[in-house]
């Protein structure tokens, strides 16, 4: 009779909270900072500039608002570059709550939430596989439509009227731009 071994122990809670530590860390973009309460009127040089002293700055993403393009929405990220990105960053970030143009500023680490939520969404659709949910009704309507211009392509292909018809049923992404810009200039007439 063979001896099975033990089964391992059960992790330690300390363990654990290393393991979700590292599978954040897992999607971090290293050199990414994030740089929340700037001034509405704040600018690209300016930021630029405050920044720059913790180290060289390859990339500066400043969110602008819809209604008004010229002013920023009051948040940006920062991309680190040359040697050690992450050093950079770290200093950055150590200016959590320093004053910039009258405003506190909020400084920190990218935390991985863009690149986690991506990972997921994709996952969900690769587990989904051909049975996978439409993202929106729009897209259902697409995928239906497609799924008929299919039948007519291969069931009926010497038929070039119905071929074409089923071809234009299909929902367009520039028609519902069109569609959408032309509901937004009516709202805002």
């Amino acid at each position: 009779m063979v001896e099975e071994p033990p089964p391992p122990p059960p992790p330690e809670p300390e363990q654990e909270q290393e393991a979700a530590a590292l599978r954040q860390e897992d999607f971090r973009q290293k050199g990414k900072v994030f740089v929340g309460n700037l001034p509405l009127w704040a600018g690209k040089p300016e930021i630029t500039e405050f920044f720059r002293q913790f180290g060289p700055l390859e990339k500066v993403e400043l969110v602008r608002g819809h209604d008004d393009p010229e002013r920023n929405v009051g948040f940006c990220f920062l991309y680190y570059g040359g040697d050690d990105p992450e050093a950079a960053a770290g200093r950055a970030v150590e200016v959590d709550g320093v004053e910039f143009r009258g405003k506190s500023l909020t400084v920190r680490l990218d935390d991985g939430r863009k690149g986690r939520a991506r990972a997921e969404e994709r996952a969900r659709w690769v587990e989904a596989g051909v049975a996978r949910e439409a993202r929106s009704p729009w897209h259902k309507g697409r995928e239906d439509a497609c799924r008929e211009f299919r039948r007519v392509l291969e069931s009926r292909p010497e038929d070039w009227q119905a071929v074409v018809s089923a071809f234009e049923r299909i929902p367009k992404v520039v028609a519902s731009l069109i569609d959408h810009l032309s509901i937004s200039i009516t709202r805002a007439c």
